[in-house]
């Protein structure tokens, strides 16, 4: 009993209850799902057989005792060819030594290091389907997805996490069985773990992933604190409100130390305080050097916090530059702003569209 609430409480025991809650969470953080699931099951039993068939051909001599020790073994081996299969998919790929594009560029759409860059448009746009292809969750209609240099192509979510990627969700989807903390502090360790250090395949490499786990929980607490969710640390990520829910999911993220953070509609729900906060919090990791790409379906939310909004209309960008300027494009107004909003006569009011 004892041991199974430190396995719940520990690094590895996180990590399994996050996998149970959301996979997908979890590939966004860094995590190769498929690799950790066959793991999971192959060295449990893998092990659970071995110690079987050790004790029982010791102490009754029996003749099947070599035949399930093989077979144990077997597992074994399975279970550490996933894990050699998942580092070598989860390294990082090298870049293009002095790119000047350390951003995202995919489909006609530029988010440069420094800057809080806006996407905009109608329901139906696929802006929430554009999040979902360069983050590696859907196969991508057509163009190249390029980060810091490096073409994307077909690799997997948990590789673009590892390159420097990380999203929240338009329903947030936190790891329900875990605190608000211990969400923060899972994806903390996940960061730890998979990570590129110099050395990795030495012992120092090890060394210094180790301390990065160490030292997860101050990580976690001065995220939570930053968002302004500290209070919420030791409540259910199941129970909080769904504004705290949705600030958790940014605050996760950020514990990957992203270059390229995608933000799927941060200010949905959000009270007055928290909105005004969210605002200058994304200017500070823009003024840190992330690349920050903000999706909303309200034109004024985004328009004080904006450096360049970009206008989605069923899948093609329709309009890009300074807000100012992207509010008085007439493609805007075609495309997003083209009927008045209800209850409202004024031609070109704004319309609200998820």
């Amino acid at each position: 009993m004892h041991f199974a609430t430190a396995l719940r409480r520990g690094p590895h025991g996180r990590l399994l209850l996050a996998l149970r809650d959301s996979h997908i969470a979890c590939a966004t953080l860094g995590v190769d799902t498929r690799a950790a699931r066959a793991a999971l099951f192959a060295g449990p039993a893998g092990l659970t057989g071995l110690a079987a068939a050790l004790l029982d051909g010791v102490w009754r001599e029996s003749p099947a005792a070599g035949p399930l020790a093989v077979a144990s073994l077997l597992a074994l081996v399975l279970a550490a060819a996933c894990a050699v299969v998942s580092a070598g998919r989860g390294r990082r790929r090298r870049t293009t030594p002095g790119h000047p594009d350390e951003g995202l560029c995919a489909a006609g759409l530029e988010a440069p290091p420094g800057t809080v860059t806006g996407l905009i448009g109608p329901a139906g746009a696929g802006k929430t389907m554009f999040l979902d292809a360069v983050t590696g969750l859907r196969r991508p209609p057509g163009g190249p997805v390029r980060l810091g240099g490096a073409d994307l192509g077909s690799a997997a979510p948990h590789v673009r996490a590892r390159l420097g990627m990380a999203r929240t969700f338009q329903r947030p989807e936190p790891f329900g069985s875990l605190s608000v903390r211990g969400n923060v502090l899972v994806a903390a360790e996940i960061h730890a773990m998979t990570r590129e250090t110099p050395g990795r395949a030495g012992r120092r490499g090890w060394r210094r992933r180790r301390q990065a786990r160490r030292e997860a929980g101050p990580v976690a607490d001065r995220l939570l604190e930053r968002v302004g969710i500290a209070g919420y640390a030791a409540c259910p990520a199941a129970r909080v409100p769904p504004w705290a829910a949705r600030l958790l999911d940014l605050a996760r993220a950020l514990a990957t130390e992203p270059r390229l953070l995608l933000l799927d509609e941060p200010f949905s729900g959000l009270p007055v305080p928290a909105a005004r906060s969210l605002e200058c919090l994304l200017r500070d990791l823009a003024a840190e050097g992330v690349a920050v790409l903000l999706v909303e379906h309200d034109l004024e939310t985004v328009m004080g916090v904006c450096d360049v909004l970009c206008v989605l209309d069923r899948g093609e960008l329709v309009s890009h530059g300074p807000p100012v300027q992207v509010r008085a494009d007439p493609r805007v107004h075609e495309a997003y702003l083209g009927r008045p909003a209800a209850g409202d006569g004024r031609p070109g009011a704004p319309v609200a569209v998820a």
